[in-house]
């Protein structure tokens, strides 16, 4: 029966910018400018475990559309945050995100989600598509979705 477990692991490590802006102030004498930024970084470990349908073509080319859950540990994570101000002056900061005493509501460092892709498979080759979601949200009202393409 061509009906399959699958499972791995996978490494990921997100980074980007939240937050980026620059407002102009009056403070009741003078004009000033407020420029505030925020970059986030994190490194996870992904455990997939799907079911899937092997659907041979031929001898050489086969295609796998599969569903399932993935468990993910979130390792570490950083939020730089940056303020930049003609009137006070520059400020950073670094926080742990997982950490309580740096934030209000600390992110989780464990999450289920699910995925749905299909895979196409010629001799050794493997092209697939996926996209996943979180059941178990990273923090609060704050969800990850991805979409990925693996060769």
């Amino acid at each position: 029966m061509p009906v399959f477990l699958e499972t791995g692991a996978s490494l990921s490590y997100v980074f980007g910018e939240a937050l980026d802006e620059s407002e102009v102030y009056y403070n009741g004498y003078d004009y000033y400018e407020y420029k505030y930024n925020q970059s986030y970084s994190m490194f996870s470990v992904i455990l997939p475990v799907n079911v899937g349908y092997k659907l041979a073509l031929n001898e050489k080319l086969s295609v796998f559309p599969y569903f399932g859950l993935t468990f993910k540990g979130n390792i570490t994570g950083t939020l730089e945050i940056e303020e930049e101000d003609s009137y006070y002056g520059e400020e950073s900061e670094e926080l742990n995100i997982f950490d309580d005493e740096d934030m209000d509501d600390p992110f989780n460092r464990f999450q289920i989600g699910w995925q749905i892709g299909a895979s196409l498979n010629y001799n050794k080759l493997n092209l697939g598509l996926s996209y996943g979601a979180d059941i178990m949200e990273l923090g609060k009202k704050l969800d990850t979705n991805s979409f990925k393409v693996t060769l």
